[in-house]
C-alpha cells in the first residue's frame, strides 16, 4: 500500500485564517477555544515572520487552503551547528476519531517529519529531532529508527534518544 502523506508548508495569512476558521467549524466554538484558542494565538504571532526560532508549519493536502494538521518547528543554529527540532504535531478536529481516521493520521505525521527532513536539507542542518510527543507519534519514529538500523543510509546515523528520534 502506497500512502501518499501531505505537504509541509509555512503558514501565509490566508492559510492561518482558512485553518482556524475551518478547525473552529468543524469543533464548535467552545471545544476550539478550549483545545485550540491559545495555539492559534501563538500562530497569530508568527505569520509572515521568518526569523524566529520556533515556528508553525501546516500540514496541507493537495490544493487545500487549510491544514489537516499544525507542526512547531524549532530552527536552531546555536550549538553544535544548525539543527532542526520538531516538537509537536496537532491534528484537525476532523481526524479527533483516531479509529475512523487512522490512515489520514499517519498522512500527516509522515507529511511532518518528510517536511522536517526536507526542511533540514534547505536550512543545511546537521541535526534532525522529531520528539514523539504522543504515543502515535512515538511509535512512527521508532519504527523509523528500527528501518534506519536494519538498512543503513550511508552517511546517516540514527538514535533514539528518550522520546525524541535523532537522526545526523
Amino acid at each position: 500500500m502506497t500512502i501518499k502523506y501531505r505537504d509541509l508548508t509555512l503558514f501565509s495569512n490566508a492559510s492561518f485564517l482558512a485553518t482556524k476558521a475551518n478547525w473552529e467549524a468543524i469543533a464548535g466554538s467552545d471545544a476550539f477555544n478550549l483545545e485550540y484558542g491559545p495555539m492559534f494565538d501563538w500562530i497569530d504571532e508568527r505569520v509572515g515572520k521568518t526569523h524566529l526560532d520556533v515556528m508553525a508549519y501546516g500540514i496541507f493536502e493537495a490544493g487545500s487552503p487549510h491544514a489537516s494538521g499544525i507542526v512547531e518547528i524549532i530552527n536552531s543554529s546555536k550549538a553544535k551547528g544548525p539543527m532542526i527540532k520538531m516538537l509537536k504535531v496537532i491534528i484537525s478536529p476532523q481526524f479527533w476519531d483516531i479509529s475512523v481516521h487512522r490512515e489520514e493520521i499517519l498522512k500527516i505525521f509522515l507529511g511532518a517529519i518528510a517536511g522536517c527532513i526536507i526542511l533540514s536539507k534547505t536550512k543545511r542542518s546537521k541535526v534532525l529531532k522529531l520528539y514523539g510527543r504522543s504515543n502515535e507519534l512515538f511509535s512512527i519514529l521508532v519504527s523509523l529508527h528500527t528501518s534506519f538500523v536494519e538498512e543503513p543510509i550511508d552517511g546517516l546515523t540514527a538514535k533514539i534518544e528518550g522520546r525524541w528520534l535523532v537522526l545526523e
